[in-house]
């Protein structure tokens, strides 16, 4: 099956994918008192633009989308972060807006990882500090 590619020239410093992981977990107040739901949030290299939560991980990236579709916001310098398993599922949602980058302080799956090498999706995985998996799409994290 033939995936157009994600063809934006959107790089960001490791280091700041680092700060923004660390302000999205900063965000997620019932998560804290809880640890019970899910967190996606739109980003770009100056920060947060949109946070939203849920019970199911796919839920709280489709409001987080659907937030910014309802702002009319583009999609090709921004982020998507999440609490999640990244999933193909996700991969192909973020591919569909034209999103460039995927973070996730969880795991991925390895169907995320070939569809993101097939898309030229940057797709990253528990960014830690400065430490970070970048499965695909390396030269996005300078």
């Amino acid at each position: 099956m033939h995936r157009s590619k994600i063809i934006f020239e959107f790089k960001i410093n490791s280091a700041a994918v680092g700060k923004l992981m660390l302000a999205f977990q900063k965000r997620s107040e019932v998560y804290l008192k809880t640890g019970g739901v899910h967190s996606a949030a739109l980003a770009d290299e100056s920060g947060i633009l949109a946070f939203r939560e849920d019970i199911g991980r796919h839920n709280a990236v489709d409001k987080v989308i659907g937030y910014a579709l309802s702002q009319n916001k583009t999609f090709e310098d921004k982020i998507l972060i999440t609490s999640g398993r990244i999933s193909s599922e996700v991969v192909f949602k973020v591919k569909k807006c034209g999103m460039p980058i995927i973070i996730s302080r969880a795991a991925v799956t390895n169907q995320a990882v070939r569809l993101a090498r097939e898309m030229n999706l940057t797709l990253v995985g528990f960014p830690r500090g400065s430490g970070m998996n970048v499965y695909s799409a390396e030269e996005r994290i300078i």
